[in-house]
């Protein structure tokens, strides 16, 4: 595996990177001691991005704005289940946010 290890001295920190086949970048910092997990799931796409031309497309489209904060909440909905349940079920909270360039899910 080609993981990339970065370590800060000073604050005794260690981050380690790997980019998956599929373009997705994962980052992981080990934290000694700690008894909580945390995951982010965070996509630059956020409330200024309702301009853009999709991947294999030749043209712009334009979306409605607050598409992205739309789309943050899709996320969670399920018709026959509630996601937060199921995500409680296994000991994790759920959050998420959108700003001007990211959307965030928090785990």
């Amino acid at each position: 595996m080609d993981i990339k290890t970065y370590e800060n001295k000073l604050l005794r920190e260690k981050l380690l990177f790997k980019q998956m086949d599929s373009g997705l970048k994962v980052y992981f910092i080990p934290k000694e001691g700690y008894t909580k997990q945390y995951a982010i799931f965070a996509t630059a796409y956020g409330s200024v991005d309702n301009i853009f031309t999709p991947i294999g497309e030749k043209e712009a489209i334009e979306v409605p704005e607050g598409i992205a904060h739309f789309l943050e909440h899709k996320l969670f909905e399920d018709p026959e289940h509630s996601i937060f349940d199921k995500f409680s079920k296994s000991g994790a909270d759920v959050n998420a946010y959108t700003n001007f360039s990211r959307t965030a899910y928090l785990f």
